[in-house]
């Protein structure tokens, strides 16, 4: 991947007066990027914006962090500042050159930077630290393009401290490191995907298709748990998709819930969504968040409508079902779902289109009873149709291991039937009715290629 070097010459900007509708974060007052993902985490503020045209990945992330006691030298502010949010994060052992200029507010305002090499690309780190008044407050840019410059140039221009504003010295933000926040995630990307890593989040990134969709899936750091699922998917929501109004679209907006096979609880919200400001087409967006003790892990994603997404799709590829299934995080300790999982499953599923439908009865003994239909038609002549019923029976043997399902036919017990499944409950009518329901990922017979059923337990 080409390297993009950004000079400092081309970044260094002076604060100067606020411009109006600003917002505030901590001590400062900004106009914040348009069109950008916002996203508020452990204490600090984020705002990111990446593209992709398949040969190149350009992105910029503009960091808030909240104001602190000064040391009462701006070069130990910053030495400080630099070593907690550049080195311990990336590892660089890179001295970042700086520049030193005085705002005409009073403030002291170191700027450095730094190029960092990472997973194959290059990205330049800016910290801009600012000190006087007792206080100490940063900034961090990442950016790689500069395409960026001038909406970086835009936020530095309206940024604005308040020099008389309280800060609470003791205050406790609950930051970590997203270095640490971010190697929690143990996961499989989908095939053909790539992935990003940034200081702040990882994200994976589908190949752009042949309807020019362009899906991507984003893991955040780690965050504090507030005690309620709902509420911390409902948090990551509004916050990734800030930008965006909620629409009803061609797909019913869900939520999920479920709890994987190593004891983690998770929640989902899936909701369509289009731009706001103008008229742009209407896309897909789920926020995903699963319970680790106090904490919760976050992800998000977005597509075109299922009905049509050659990523989250209903009719056509759907990756969400491996990379789910890949999904573990470290230090969690599993705790075994085999029974609450075999409670879950004993009963009757079905699941029924148009021309096909398919049973399963699961005992909670491990025994399983299965029956499938399918129809086809056979045109006779001009004015006769025949239709046949196919019909097929079976039974057998099922065992549980994680999310693993073996299926033992008694017809044939030296072929078991591999297959990955999950139990959830969904509501498309916003948590007031819950409906279970079994998806079941196996391969075909027929060309080896996997496909996933949704049973609805009856």
């Amino acid at each position: 991947m080409k390297k993009i070097i950004i000079s400092i010459a081309a970044v260094l900007i002076l604060i100067t007066a606020s411009f109006a509708q600003s917002q505030k974060f901590d001590i400062a007052s900004y106009l914040p990027p348009k069109g950008w993902q916002q996203l508020d985490s452990n204490g600090k503020r984020g705002f990111f914006n990446a593209k992709n045209d398949g040969q190149s990945t350009r992105f910029c992330q503009i960091l808030l962090y909240p104001s602190r006691k000064s040391s009462g030298t701006p070069q130990k502010d910053f030495d400080e500042e630099w070593n907690g949010k550049i080195v311990k994060v990336t590892g660089s052992k890179t001295k970042p050159g700086t520049q030193t200029k005085r705002s005409p507010e009073g403030w002291t305002v170191i700027t450095g930077y730094a190029n960092i090499p990472q997973q194959g690309t290059t990205y330049t780190c800016i910290l801009t630290c600012y000190s006087g008044f007792g206080k100490e407050m940063s900034v961090l840019v990442n950016i790689a393009g500069e395409e960026y410059l001038p909406m970086v140039d835009q936020f530095f221009k309206s940024f604005v401290l308040d020099r008389n504003a309280n800060i609470d010295n003791n205050q406790s933000t609950g930051i970590t490191t997203p270095g640490d926040a971010l190697s929690a995630y143990i996961f499989t990307a989908p095939i053909g995907w790539n992935v990003t890593r940034y200081p702040d989040g990882i994200v994976l990134g589908a190949p752009v298709s042949n309807t020019g969709e362009k899906c991507n899936i984003t893991m955040w750091p780690m965050r504090s748990s507030s005690g309620n699922l709902q509420t911390d998917a409902a948090s990551l929501f509004s916050s990734v998709f800030k930008d965006f109004d909620a629409r009803a679209g061609s797909t019913p907006n869900s939520m999920i819930r479920g709890i994987s096979p190593q004891g983690w609880e998770y929640f989902i919200i899936k909701n369509a969504i289009v731009l706001r400001g103008g008229d742009f087409q209407t896309m897909f967006g789920f926020a995903f968040v699963a319970k680790l003790g106090n904490q919760v892990a976050a992800i998000s994603g977005i597509s075109k409508d299922p009905l049509v997404s050659s990523c989250f799709g209903l009719q056509l590829t759907n990756v969400w079902p491996t990379f789910f299934y890949s999904l573990a995080f470290k230090n969690m300790q599993p705790a075994s779902q085999q029974s609450a999982l075999i409670n879950h499953l004993a009963g009757v599923w079905m699941a029924v289109t148009a021309t096909a439908g398919d049973r399963f009865v699961f005992a909670s003994n491990g025994r399983f009873a299965g029956a499938a239909a399918a129809q086809r038609y056979v045109r006779l002549s001009s004015t006769e149709l025949l239709r046949i019923t196919d019909a097929y029976f079976g039974d057998g043997s099922y065992t549980i291991n994680g999310n693993g399902m073996s299926l033992i036919h008694d017809s044939e017990q030296n072929k078991p039937e591999r297959a990955l499944f999950r139990i959830e409950q969904e509501s498309t009518d916003g948590g007031g009715t819950w409906k279970e329901k079994l998806y079941l990922l196996r391969r075909s017979t027929v060309d080896g290629s996997e496909y996933e059923v949704t049973y609805d337990k009856q």
